[in-house]
């Protein structure tokens, strides 16, 4: 009886690999939450996209550091805004829940905080991971940001 798994290592010249070649084996794209099919756009959080920022820092992925930008661009320019007046017809629906009054409020403190981000420099910083995907220190820099977000909505 043959053995499948060493003749396909042979085969394929895996035999004998570096930890950097076996590391790229074993990661796969499910690690990152923002490519998973499950997670929602309208329920963006800044933990998942903080976690997914760290792991492509570690990475040194800029495409996954592309999309995570992209993500936190739409969310801070549109969907915020819909979380915002959908809490508001609930409101409307419901005058004597005061969940929706108290939900409303922690939105607009948040969108207070997302008026502060330089929308250009989440821009500019795409254009750079386009021209240089490895570049950590424009990484970095959405990393702070998003955290700087999360500790102001937390």
């Amino acid at each position: 009886m043959k053995n499948t798994l060493a003749e396909n290592m042979r085969r394929f010249g895996t035999k004998n690999l570096t930890e950097t070649q076996l590391d790229m084996f074993k990661r796969n794209d499910d690690e990152y939450f923002i490519n998973r099919a499950e997670y929602d756009s309208f329920d963006t959080d800044y933990e998942t996209l903080a976690h997914d920022m760290k792991m492509a820092i570690e990475h040194q992925d800029g495409r996954v550091a592309i999309k995570v930008v992209e993500k936190l661009l739409k969310y801070i320019t549109v969907d915020v805004y819909e979380k915002l007046k959908f809490s508001q017809e609930r409101a409307a629906d419901n005058p004597n829940n005061a969940t929706y009054t108290s939900h409303i409020n922690i939105v607009k403190d948040e969108i207070n905080s997302i008026q502060q981000v330089n929308q250009d420099v989440l821009k500019n910083v795409i254009s750079v991971l386009k021209a240089d995907p490895r570049n950590v220190p424009a990484m970095q820099m959405i990393y702070d940001i998003i955290d700087d977000l999360w500790s102001s909505v937390d």
